[in-house]
């Protein structure tokens, strides 16, 4: 399997991606930036894991394929495998090992003629600075919430179309009791497409209410391709 990494080092200026300075939490909009360019711009057969650590950014690609079984219905489940893309950005702490956990992918794809219908989803965690001598205990992590995307993707247009975004704020997700250990969450997406209807159909489990919508899916014009990381450079520099 060939993976290919990419590692540039002292470049937040040029990104727009601002150095933290000792122990504070870095931005997390740039980020977010980043996850949705990988997502509209990215090989459809492509996993993508970005991390920024310590003035490094270190960004490695592999393969992916869809999957045999059913489509992975959390975000934190699509992996490497199946089309999974992680941004990550650490420096909060005395350790430097607090910060923002971006992860998700794509969660369904269906074909509708000369297109894709695409669901990705996204969880926003905030991982907390946590001691270097940790042993045999879970790295404390606070939600942020999820982000879920509806795409459609033309075969002959380098970027995919957000038909609808969805945002969950953390107080809508809901929280499982577990027997042992604090509750947990469990947010999960699925993608249905009527064909004849030219509808396609989201449901979010795991919240505080029940959330289903269905979404009318016409022919798109295609969206002009988005720049490229340098020429987000003014707007992230902000």
């Amino acid at each position: 399997m060939q993976i290919r990494i990419i590692v540039l080092v002292l470049i937040f200026p040029i990104l727009g991606i601002s150095a933290v300075e000792a122990g504070e939490l870095p931005a997390r909009e740039p980020l977010d930036v980043l996850w949705e360019q990988n997502m509209l711009e990215g090989d459809a057969n492509t996993s993508v894991h970005i991390e920024i650590r310590g003035g490094i950014f270190h960004k490695s690609e592999r393969p992916a394929k869809e999957p045999s079984g059913p489509w992975p219905r959390r975000p934190a489940d699509v992996g490497y495998e199946n089309r999974g893309i992680v941004v990550a950005q650490y420096g909060e702490g005395f350790w430097g090992n607090g910060g923002w956990f971006l992860e998700g992918g794509l969660l369904g794809r269906v074909k509708k003629g000369s297109a894709t219908i695409e669901l990705y989803g996204k969880a926003i965690v905030h991982k907390l600075p946590y001691t270097q001598f940790l042993i045999d205990r879970s790295i404390p992590r606070e939600s942020g919430g999820y982000e879920f995307y509806l795409l459609q993707r033309e075969s002959s247009c380098p970027s995919a179309t957000i038909v609808r975004k969805w945002t969950i704020p953390p107080q809508e997700v809901e929280l499982k009791p577990q027997s042992v250990g604090p509750p947990i969450e469990d947010v999960q997406a699925t993608l249905e497409y009527d064909d004849t209807a030219k509808r396609a159909t989201v449901a979010i489990t795991g919240l505080t209410r029940p959330f289903k919508e269905s979404i009318a899916v016409s022919e798109r014009a295609a969206q002009p391709r988005m720049g490229s990381l340098l020429d987000l450079i003014p707007r992230l520099a902000l």
